[in-house]
């Protein structure tokens, strides 16, 4: 055989490759494509439905208290779908600024205390009001008591 018909030979597979891959390509596309569209149409999205929305009516344990120069106001516990939510409005009661490093809500429920974060190195300004929300992976309806531990430093 010549080089000539070698290289005739070689282009010739290359071509004959490419008729070939070339639509089975553009088929799997296709499908895909037709698959992806049939998919879309078929999913229907489900509103999302909160079961067993629950609220704690425990007004002696959602009373307003005044502590460290914050109050606390506006406290509820919500459950829905095995999560507990607290909620509470934290207020500086001063008519300065007043620097928290830490703020810690203590859940005791069931007799055992549950520390919770509620904020860190923060400053709230003379009489300025803060939403907080504290969620739960379980239900804290049960809750018997909440207090709050304060680190402070004042600002001068």
């Amino acid at each position: 055989m010549s080089k000539e018909n070698v290289k005739e030979k070689k282009s010739f597979d290359k071509s004959k490759i490419i008729i070939i891959v070339a639509p089975l390509i553009i088929i799997a596309c296709i499908i895909f494509s037709v698959k992806t569209i049939m998919n879309s149409k078929n999913t229907k999205e489900e509103p999302f439905k909160i079961d067993d929305l629950d609220a704690v009516d425990n007004a002696e344990l959602l009373k307003d208290i005044v502590t460290s120069n914050l109050k606390i106001t506006d406290q509820s516990i919500i459950n829905a779908n095995g999560i507990s939510t607290y909620y509470a409005t934290l207020t500086n009661t001063k008519n300065s600024d007043y620097h928290i490093n830490y703020l810690y809500a203590v859940f005791t429920i069931d007799g055992k205390k549950i520390n919770s974060l509620v904020s860190y190195n923060t400053t709230l300004k003379a009489n300025e009001e803060r939403l907080i929300n504290i969620s739960f992976d379980r239900d804290i309806s049960n809750t018997t008591k909440i207090e709050y531990k304060v680190t402070e430093n004042e600002i001068e």
